[in-house]
């Protein structure tokens, strides 16, 4: 911002400065003086992130606050304000900058963040339990998030207990203040960033060699291609995936799966009918299979044993209807699972129909 690059939680010299940020020569970003460096109160911990707000200021993220630095001139070149008191973000990935309006992360609780600039707000309160029970609090300094334009959604991605890869994610809506389910990815996804994706254009169209591909084509419109922004995701084995699309690099599928733990809809000594399960999804523009599996068991802490998957198309119906014949139980639980390329999916709620059967056997 203002012609400079700035850096925060800065190493100098042999001395870690974890609560100071410094600042590049005005318009030389390979130049930065030891003497541009500014100390933020270290009573709010030490600084995660920074982030652009404009061209005259930009935000900083600590462990316990959120602060403006605006640039002044003079011998003082930036002030810095205090600005909320809120929890800071699991990691620098994790603040993702929606478009330029507004800045969202997910921080060290579990819970989801956005700053303006005037003010920080807690926006993931209706998640915020469930995202608690999941992830791995020790290794949450490897989450990161990424902005789908198009959508106008951002994805977070983080480690889950039990292991230190990032299996888990969830997807917010920032017009319609919606989440969705968590996610569970059968890859640890330790990436993500945007690209522009070109159509139409493989590899086998491309002319050449890697020495001179730049020269061949030293712009994306020298394809001869149309392209849009989308996301890309790496797993830690170094696989890139389109998220969002139809296609990896590869052919090998982004899978996804979420289970609804089993619970009792009958007391004691009494079973239920399961009739049907609605399972209500954000349309997909390209076709993508979801099966929904039904698990029961007649008794607490019994096996739960799961009926054959039902496969639905998403690209075709916003509901996926599963119906079940002579199903009695007293315990009931749902498990989805997307066998395909991952495209994002949404669950929008669903209902289950199941009635009282009587005495359980």
């Amino acid at each position: 911002m203002s012609n400079r690059v700035i850096y925060g939680n800065v190493y100098v010299g042999g001395v870690s400065y974890p609560c100071s940020f410094m600042f590049s020569a005005f318009n030389d970003h390979t130049s930065t003086p030891a003497s541009n460096i500014v100390t933020v109160t270290e009573g709010y911990g030490p600084i995660i992130a920074v982030r652009n707000l404009g061209l005259q200021s930009f935000a900083i993220y600590s462990e316990r606050a959120q602060l403006v630095a605006t640039l002044t001139g003079g011998v003082t070149i930036f002030r810095v304000d205090f600005r909320s008191g809120q929890t800071g973000p699991a990691s620098p990935s994790a603040v993702v900058n929606a478009g330029g309006e507004s800045h969202y992360y997910m921080g060290r609780d579990g819970n989801f963040y956005r700053f303006d600039g005037s003010r920080c707000v807690a926006i993931g309160d209706a998640v915020k339990t469930k995202i608690q029970a999941i992830m791995n609090s020790s290794y949450m300094q490897r989450a990161h998030g990424f902005f789908d334009r198009q959508n106008r959604e951002i994805t977070w991605f983080f480690p889950t207990k039990g292991t230190t890869e990032i299996y888990g994610g969830i997807t917010y809506d920032i017009d319609a203040n919606v989440w969705s389910t968590p996610h569970q990815f059968a890859f640890s996804l330790s990436a993500g960033f945007e690209w522009d994706e070109v159509f139409d254009v493989t590899w086998a169209d491309l002319t050449g060699t890697w020495l001179t591909l730049g020269d061949t084509y030293p712009t994306w419109t020298s394809m001869g291609s149309s392209s849009r922004t989308t996301q890309m995701l790496g797993d830690a084995d170094g696989t890139m995936y389109i998220y969002g699309g139809a296609a990896t690099d590869n052919g090998n599928p982004i899978e996804a799966f979420g289970v609804y733990p089993a619970k009792p809809l009958a007391g004691d000594g009494q079973i239920v009918r399961v009739d049907c399960f609605e399972a209500y999804y954000k349309q997909t523009h390209q076709p993508m299979d979801l099966e929904i599996h039904l698990g029961h068991s007649g008794y607490p802490g019994g096996t739960i044993v799961y009926e054959d998957a039902q496969t639905f198309d998403m690209s075709s119906s916003v509901l996926a209807e599963a119906e079940y014949v002579d199903v009695n139980a007293r315990n009931v639980g749902i498990k989805f699972r997307v066998t395909e390329k991952n495209q994002g999916f949404e669950w929008h709620g669903g209902v289950l129909y199941a009635y009282q059967r009587g005495v359980a056997a």
